[in-house]
């Protein structure tokens, strides 16, 4: 028997496989997120000490409501209905066994502790490790928009760890291929921006200590900017060594031997 443990003060165990999970309508949120996801929900509070701001900071109400509509809509797909039904837990912890849910805040603390807006610059100033030195002159990608755009809007996702391999289809029918399989709706699947990934990147490296998502992967983002009239660029993320960096095309990178990078993305699941 696995000792009882206190879960930051919502249950008496650590959510696992001996204990019985109660109905789901009875837990709160963040219980019934830790329950599905284990070790990969990324709470609050822990999301709080990584980007350095005060949890009461959060607009915690909202924040919790927003949790519970979100863990709603996973319960009612179809597949995880079925299984909430049968009380397969352990089936449904296998289900999303490499997924993370977390919460996309707008901004992050700088090292004055000052309020600033999440974006690829901030990030790289409060986490160099993950990104290469700075340059005398400029990279091309801090010439862009896109190097100071912000997360849009606050909300929590579902990340996957698994890139999906395009190197034989485009991303719409790998999003279609990823919702039919988890029977998600296909507008919840999304293709992240630059700047989604590198703070789901970070974040979750940061709080798992290890480094999950695949390197080998050009990860194909929904980040797109024009460089002249006609051609429009894509730009994708690549790590190597542990470090984060940026590329650009205006088409699909490809499959090279010599260079095993597949061309995929990792989606977020959004409600």
């Amino acid at each position: 028997m696995i000792p009882a443990k206190e879960n930051q003060g919502f249950t008496e165990f650590i959510p696992n496989l001996i204990h019985e999970m109660p109905g789901i309508n009875e837990l709160h949120p963040e219980e019934a997120a830790r329950w599905l996801f284990l070790d990969r929900f990324i709470s609050i509070d822990k999301l709080s000490k990584i980007l350095g701001v005060n949890p009461e900071a959060f607009h915690n109400d909202s924040i919790q409501k927003d949790l519970k509509i979100f863990m709603d809509r996973i319960f009612s797909t179809p597949r995880v209905s079925k299984l909430i039904r049968k009380g397969a837990i352990a089936k449904l912890q296998m289900l999303f066994s490499s997924s993370v849910l977390l919460f996309r805040n707008s901004y992050l603390a700088d090292n004055n502790e000052a309020h600033q807006p999440c974006n690829i610059a901030n990030l790289r100033d409060r986490f160099p490790a993950y990104f290469y030195a700075p340059r005398e002159s400029p990279n091309w990608y801090e010439k862009e928009p896109f190097y100071t755009e912000d997360i849009c809007i606050p909300r929590w996702v579902l990340v996957e760890l698994n890139f999906l391999n395009c190197i034989l289809i485009n991303s719409q029918q790998a999003k279609y291929l990823y919702s039919k399989r988890k029977t998600f709706p296909l507008n919840s699947v999304k293709q992240k921006s630059v700047i989604e990934e590198i703070y789901d990147r970070i974040t979750i490296q940061e709080i798992l200590g290890e480094e999950l998502l695949d390197s080998n992967c050009n990860v194909l983002t929904s980040t797109r900017y024009r460089k002249n009239s006609k051609t429009i660029f894509h730009v994708y993320v690549v790590q190597k060594e542990s470090k984060i960096g940026f590329q650009r095309s205006h088409k699909k990178p490809t499959f090279r031997k010599k260079r095993p990078y597949w061309p995929g993305f990792f989606p977020s699941v959004e409600f």
